[in-house]
């Protein structure tokens, strides 16, 4: 329930820090977590704990985060676990691979980078909105304009995409509920996937055509940082600029 007065609660100071210090501090992370040594993966793991923390973010996004990429997680391990060669693990020497203790220290380090780089995408996307977050991106390949790349078309391509997944979700999610309660009797499930991948489509683009009108209606246009709706917070952005550079140092040095 909201106050008296009308206000909601008010964003957090990681969510009102620059677009682009929080983009080059998921860099960063992404540097560190994936390339650099124990300290560098330790010091990314805070940095997104801290962050994750201070967004009051919550366990449950971080679960529906890491869930999408929990396939790859478990083919990852089983692969070093399997793959490596070492001391095998108690009890499974009958086997005719046996898993390895080196493979399972290997595969739960790979589990852990990757684990980490998606949770600190998922911290970016979760406290930048979607046109902030191109923003930032089109700010740091604006040099690439110079050489004549359409930059501006790019950028929007991205909006686009950022905002496609959700509103597919979103209109599959309220699909599968109406055809739950109106689920006619006889029908089979190849039936019904055809059926609702027919719905889905048809709503999905009829979503996709307000969204290119209400795009040309405001008249976006890419690379305008510092929106007004921003309180801009030096000290975060300085801690973030200052992280996210430490972090790309380590991860191509070590």
């Amino acid at each position: 329930m909201r106050p008296l007065s009308g206000e909601g609660p008010r964003p957090s100071a990681l969510a009102q820090a620059d677009p682009r210090a929080k983009l080059a501090a998921c860099t960063g992370v992404l540097a560190g977590a994936l390339g650099a040594g124990p300290a560098g993966l330790v010091l990314a793991a805070a940095v997104v704990t801290v962050g994750w923390y201070s967004a009051r973010l919550g366990v449950r996004p971080l679960l529906r985060g890491v869930r999408p990429v929990g396939g790859l997680l478990a083919f990852t391990l089983l692969f070093h676990l399997f793959a490596t060669p070492g001391v095998p693990l108690p009890g499974t020497r009958w086997l005719p691979v046996p898993p390895t203790a080196e493979g399972l220290v290997a595969g739960l380090g790979v589990c852990a980078r990757l684990g980490l780089a998606v949770v600190a995408a998922r911290l970016l996307t979760a406290v930048t909105p979607p046109r902030d977050l191109v923003d930032a991106f089109l700010w740091g390949l604006s040099p690439l304009e110079r050489w004549g790349l359409p930059m501006a078309e790019a950028g929007l391509s991205l909006l686009v995409a950022l905002r496609a997944a959700p509103l597919v979700l979103s209109e599959a999610r309220a699909l599968a509920a109406a055809v739950s309660a109106r689920c006619p009797a006889g029908r089979t499930r190849l039936w019904l996937l055809r059926r609702g991948t027919e719905a889905l489509t048809r709503r999905v683009l009829t979503r996709a055509r307000w969204t290119a009108r209400a795009l040309a209606s405001r008249g976006w246009t890419p690379g305008r940082i510092g929106s007004d709706r921003w309180v801009r917070r030096r000290g975060v952005d300085a801690v973030l600029w200052g992280l996210g550079g430490s972090l790309f140092v380590m991860g191509i040095v070590w």
